[in-house]
């Protein structure tokens, strides 16, 4: 799995505006949410998040990030950013 997550890194790298570092630290960050390993970050995961758990728009924010109402969400840009923001 090694040359195929470099591969998907540099694919990423080349598509964003993330570096490669970033891209690691988002990986990282993204794998530490995702407490039960589903590939998605459900309600529970994103509000374990301290920086959202005290903010009161909490449940509003998940429901902008919870694209097709299902209960979870993938990663967009827009999270990345969030996700590589100091605080988090």
């Amino acid at each position: 799995m090694g040359n195929q997550s470099s591969t998907l890194i540099d694919s990423l790298v080349e598509s964003t505006n993330f570096s490669h570092e970033e891209i690691e630290r988002i990986r990282k960050r993204f794998l530490k949410i995702d407490a039960n390993r589903s590939g998605t970050i459900d309600r529970e995961e994103f509000l374990s998040i301290p920086a959202i758990a005290s903010n009161p728009l909490a449940h509003r924010l998940f429901a902008v990030v919870d694209r097709d109402g299902v209960g979870d969400s993938e990663v967009t840009s827009t999270q990345c950013k969030w996700l590589t923001s100091p605080g988090w």
